[in-house]
Parts: C-alpha cells; structure tokens; sequence
C-alpha cells in the first residue's frame, strides 16, 4: 500500500510573495483594460479643455491679453499729467489735494495705481495735487511756558510755518531766546495769541527775542588768508562759517585763498555772535594781498 506524501507547508514570506504576484497582476489587468484607458483619456480631455477655457475667458477679460504699463506722474504739474495721460488712454482723477510750501500749485505728489502697475486701457488714476490756496493755520500761543523760540518754531514747522528771528533786546530777568514780540505781515500780533491768529500754510512769522548781554563781535577780517586759517579765525571769533563760494580756478579748497568776505570788515564794525560768515575762495593769492600773509 502505497503512503500519500504531504506537500509542504509554505513559508509567511512565500505567502506575503504570493499575494504581492496577484496584486500586481491584477493592477497590470486593470490599468491595460479598456474602460479604465477610457476613463483616463476622458479625465485628460477633460483637463485640458477646462486649461484651455479658463485661458481664453481671461482673455476676453483682460481685453484680448492687452494692458498698458502706467506711468510715473509725481512730479508733473496736473497739465503736463494730462498731455501724457491722454496719449497712453488713462484717464486721471483728482481724489485730494494738500498745501506744500516747497512745491508749485497743482504738482502731483501721490498716485494710485503705482507706476509701472499694469492696467486696461481707459483705466482711471487717482491723483494727490499740491493745493493752489494754502489753508489757514491757527497759531500757537506763548502762554504757558510755551514762549522759548526754539520750542515755539519747531512746534511752526509742524504746521509748515517759519519762524524767524528778526531782532534782539537786552533783558536782565528773561532767560536767552524768550519770545517778546511776534510779528506778522508788519503788525505785532503777541497780545492777540491768546484769542486765536490764522495764517496761511508756509508763510514766516516773526520774532524779537530775550538776550542777557552784550552778544557782538568786532568782524573779523579773512581776505588774503587761505581757507583753513580764515576758518579758524571765524570760529574763534565766535561765529560760525556760513557758505563756501569757489570760482573755477580752485583745484584744492585747503589751497585757495579769500578773496571777498561777506559781511565785509571795516574798523569797528561788529556783528552778533553765532551769525554767519559767508566766503569767495580763488586758486591763487589775490593781487594786493601781503606776501607774507597765509
């Protein structure tokens, strides 16, 4: 009688190869049947017809892909803006306007889009314009500790008015720089302060102030004399050294020579300590001037 032998029993990892052989044989089966190369042609048509739509209906948004590069307008008066607007097809809208005491009336300082955006023909740019009128500001009063000239013209600055000191009077008990008198379009105007003042943005208002002593010097006299010792006497002297005029012969400004002064020295003439000494420098010695003189 013949013994039945028993196959043997198969490993886990001949079981987990098995199973991974028929996944993959049945993936293969699938992905080259007909209905799943169908649906994959149909998904990528799909795709491809939505790419192409949403392409073409920014088109037709977009005015056919067509936009234009705006402009730089700040800068420009609103005349010139137009002249140059008018030729790109923009269309420019005042939308504000404020006073600048350094600019000319109607100058554009703010556009809105940006130069250099990207826009549809007959787009609208909104522009910020120098005022032509400046509006009325209200003063500030001196009372309350408010009367120091420096304090009071930096809160002016603010307002876009210049303070000015016109004249000085000696006064034992008030300390140095204190405002006594204000002066406006050639009418005092410090006891009216306290009820209110307007004056028009970048207009100068001006002032007499305080002083404890005796604040003049005898000018001194730098013609003849190269640049850094005539530098060195005004700042000896107590005052300070206002502009530096070159003509076309100074190479080396250590090396030229003054030649003209401004206020110009005379005998016994003074002027007030801090003020400025202009300068005219020339490349050479100046004819009359001391040999000897440096």
């Amino acid at each position: 009688m013949n013994q039945q032998t028993t196959p043997p029993t198969p490993t886990r990892w001949e079981r987990y190869k098995a199973k991974l052989q028929t996944a993959a044989q049945e993936t293969w089966w699938f992905l080259s049947s007909g209905i799943f190369m169908k649906n994959c042609a149909g998904v990528i048509a799909f795709v491809l017809a939505f790419v192409w739509m949403t392409s073409f209906w920014l088109k037709c948004y977009t005015d056919h892909g067509e936009s234009l590069e705006v402009p730089n307008f700040v800068g420009m008066t609103l005349e010139e803006a137009q002249k140059k607007a008018k030729n790109r097809s923009f269309n420019l809208v005042v939308s504000d306007s404020v006073y600048r005491s350094d600019k000319p009336a109607f100058t554009i300082l703010e556009q809105n889009p940006k130069p250099q955006w990207r826009v549809k023909e007959d787009r609208s740019i909104y522009l910020t314009v120098v005022k032509a009128v400046a509006e009325n500001v209200l003063l500030p009063d001196i009372a309350g500790g408010n009367d120091d000239f420096e304090q009071y013209a930096k809160k002016l600055e603010l307002q876009q008015i210049k303070g000015e000191i016109v004249s000085r009077k000696f006064d034992p008990i008030l300390e140095p720089n204190t405002i006594m008198e204000v002066i406006y379009d050639n009418d005092t105007i410090t006891n009216r302060l306290r009820y209110g003042v307007k004056v028009p943005k970048g207009s100068t208002v001006l002032f007499v102030v305080s002083e404890r002593e005796n604040s003049m010097i005898e000018i001194p006299d730098v013609v003849c004399k190269k640049v850094d010792a005539a530098k060195f006497l005004i700042s000896t002297s107590n005052l300070n050294l206002g502009n530096i005029v070159k003509d076309n012969s100074v190479l080396e400004e250590n090396d030229a020579y003054v030649w003209k002064q401004e206020p110009m020295f005379q005998a016994g003439v003074t002027m007030r300590i801090g003020e400025q000494v202009t300068i005219y420098i020339t490349g050479k010695k100046p004819n009359g001037c001391d040999e000897t003189e440096e």
